[in-house]
């Protein structure tokens, strides 16, 4: 099976909304990304993601953060380290959602407070990879705003069933 270019998937699945993660650590992929989604016309229905801050630095200033963007890791431990001390209540975040694991290194990372703080902030909390149908039943009561799961079956049928 052949990948599909990223023009391809925008023109055949123009309805849907898009989780795009930068890997590529060179800042022209972020020029040629920006003008895929706005010939698109899909500003509204992207949200941009890259573990790089400079990558998503830049491309916030191009986009003139009309795009959300996820958070770097540098980002993600900021918050972290702010949340902890209790510093986060005059703390500004460019970042739209924090894509974070349950737990790293052993480090639980995702709780109930950690995604009221987000909020707070008006930051969506989308953890990463729940495959477990308890571990989705769970994080849903907590409020998350998305899931990343290698089984969208599984969570389909999980949404369904808290409807």
């Amino acid at each position: 099976m052949k990948v599909p270019l990223l023009s391809d998937v925008f023109s055949e699945f123009h309805n849907f909304r898009f989780n795009i993660d930068i890997k590529h650590h060179e800042i022209k992929v972020c020029d040629a990304m920006l003008g895929l989604i706005k010939e698109f016309k899909l500003t509204e229905r992207v949200l941009v993601a890259s573990d790089d801050y400079k990558i998503l630095k830049y491309f916030r200033s191009i986009s003139k953060e009309n795009i959300a963007t996820g958070a770097s890791y540098r980002e993600v431990a900021n918050f972290l380290f702010l949340k902890r001390f209790g510093r986060l209540k005059n703390a500004h975040f460019e970042a739209d959602a924090l894509q974070i694991p349950e737990s790293y290194y052993g480090i639980r990372i995702l709780s109930e407070s950690l995604i009221a703080e987000a909020h707070k902030k008006n930051i969506a909390v989308h953890p990463w990879t729940i495959n477990e149908i308890d571990d989705m039943e769970r994080i849903l009561h907590w409020g998350v705003d998305g899931v990343m799961t290698d089984f969208p079956d599984r969570l389909n049928s999980v949404l369904k069933k808290n409807i």
